[in-house]
């Protein structure tokens, strides 16, 4: 059977050749009208918060800066996993929302609990900012 198929591809090159042209040309015209949104979001929504705090050490980053961020932003529908790191007066909360999501509605409700907790961090802590988006 493939060899009738290989057989009947060489005695009629010239429709094998118009059929592959005919091919490509379509693809290359699907390609160029193809919407971007076809493509499929690889990574999932994530919002970092940073935090600065100078003179307080890793601990203390710790107990007085990352985990009331954390505590706040814990009650955030949508929520997949959520990764900090404190550092020397350096608190970053990773928040990962699971895939499919709205980043700016995600965004916003960060923020709305970002708002609500400025004031009970200790003086001399910055207000918790959100990093730009990285599309």
């Amino acid at each position: 059977m493939l060899s009738a198929i290989v057989h009947t591809a060489l005695r009629r090159k010239g429709i094998v050749l118009v059929l592959a042209a005919a091919l490509l040309g379509y693809g290359v015209y699907s390609l160029t009208r193809a919407r971007y949104d076809v493509f499929p979001e690889f990574a999932p929504p994530i919002v970092s918060i940073q935090t600065e705090a100078p003179g307080l050490s890793p601990d203390q980053v710790e107990l007085l800066v990352t985990q009331p961020i954390e505590f706040a932003i814990n009650g955030v529908m949508g929520i997949q996993t959520m990764r900090s790191n404190s550092i020397q007066g350096l608190s970053v909360v990773h928040v990962v929302f699971k895939s499919g999501s709205n980043i700016y509605l995600d965004r916003q409700l960060v923020s709305e609990q970002l708002a609500t907790l400025e004031a009970r961090l200790p003086a001399g802590v910055h207000a918790p900012i959100m990093t730009p988006l990285t599309k």
